[in-house]
């Protein structure tokens, strides 16, 4: 057998090889667009354990700032922080019902971090109101759908890590 035989068979092989995994990758992400819906969502967002860098939000004036990746007070045991927008219906009608999670649970610090438009009126009891309007938090915390939720155990300096 002649060199260039030799040659095109081992591409051969390379190539068949290299293929192979290339439709196995694509069985795994046409499995992962038919799950149904919930167990879709439990495979979206941030890793258990990932490091979050600043949140650039507005506070409720208007005024630029970030999130504190750390609890501001030293009674918060718990950070919670709630995604929405301003066009999901169903943000809308969680709006006026988490109030009553900052009355369960005063140890925990909650944080509503409202994409698109500003809402009305002043922010649930307990809770502190940002606005993302270049929805920069739902892109650094791989945010699947509206409304989702992040809830971490403050680290102190070294900020927090998802859970």
């Amino acid at each position: 057998m002649t060199r260039f035989l030799w040659a095109s068979y081992v591409t051969l092989w390379l190539l068949v090889a290299i293929l192979t995994f290339l439709v196995l990758l694509l069985y795994r992400q046409y499995g992962r667009s038919i799950l149904p819906a919930k167990e879709r969502l439990g495979l979206a967002g941030l890793d258990i354990g990932a490091k979050v860098g600043p949140l650039p939000v507005s506070d409720a004036s208007g005024m630029a700032t970030d999130i504190p990746l750390t609890t501001a007070s030293s009674r918060a045991s718990l950070q919670v922080l709630l995604l929405a927008a301003s066009s999901c219906p169903i943000c809308s009608q969680l709006w006026g019902e988490v109030g009553v999670l900052a009355q369960q649970r005063p140890d925990v610090e909650y944080w509503w971090v409202q994409a698109g438009e500003a809402k009305d009126g002043p922010a649930p009891e307990g809770w502190q109101f940002a606005l993302d309007t270049g929805g920069s938090v739902q892109r650094a915390m791989e945010v699947p759908a509206l409304p989702y939720a992040y809830a971490w155990t403050p680290l102190g300096q070294s900020g927090p890590r998802a859970s």
